[in-house]
């Protein structure tokens, strides 16, 4: 098994990274994301699936599907936010805590809890209590256990800027 930290291939041309800047329009963006997990991929594993302005609002219609990664055991991916502008903490699973991919999903919403739709992004889970400035990136963990099946996670980000 490895642990490994991949970056998702991003298929969307709505808002185009540029170094550390994100283009973006005033409205909806969208961020289409697809990663390949590895059979020998660890948990703690991370795959980076965005970075945001930290005071974009995030939609609830995101969206997260995954292959059934895992024949035996019980892994889980962890949605959270990391590397603020401030120093806040990184917090693994701010976004949706413990999603089973233990057998395949299919346009399962991105939050776990459905109270932080439309909240900015530097607001939900453990925050600062201001905005930082600068950009948030989002990544999700494999969790709890090894996957023991290779297979994909995809999915969109839709994000609002005012």
């Amino acid at each position: 098994m490895a642990i490994v930290a991949l970056t998702a291939t991003k298929r969307s041309n709505l808002s185009v990274m540029v170094s550390n800047q994100v283009k973006t329009v005033h409205g909806m963006n969208v961020i289409d994301f697809v990663v390949e997990v590895g059979s020998a991929d660890s948990d703690t594993s991370t795959y980076h699936i965005a970075h945001l302005p930290s005071n974009c609002r995030l939609s609830g219609l995101s969206w997260l599907a995954w292959d059934d990664l895992a024949s035996t055991g019980s892994p889980v991916l962890d949605i959270g936010t990391f590397n603020f502008a401030d120093g806040t903490a990184d917090d693994k699973d701010s976004i949706n805590d413990s999603v089973s991919c233990a057998a395949a999903g299919v346009n399962v919403q991105l939050f776990g809890d459905i109270a932080d739709n439309g909240l900015y992004l530097w607001d939900i889970g453990t925050s600062p209590s201001s905005d930082p400035g600068g950009f948030i990136d989002i990544k999700i963990t494999l969790d709890d256990a090894d996957v023991n099946v290779g297979g994909t996670i995809a999915g969109s980000i839709i994000y609002v800027m005012e």
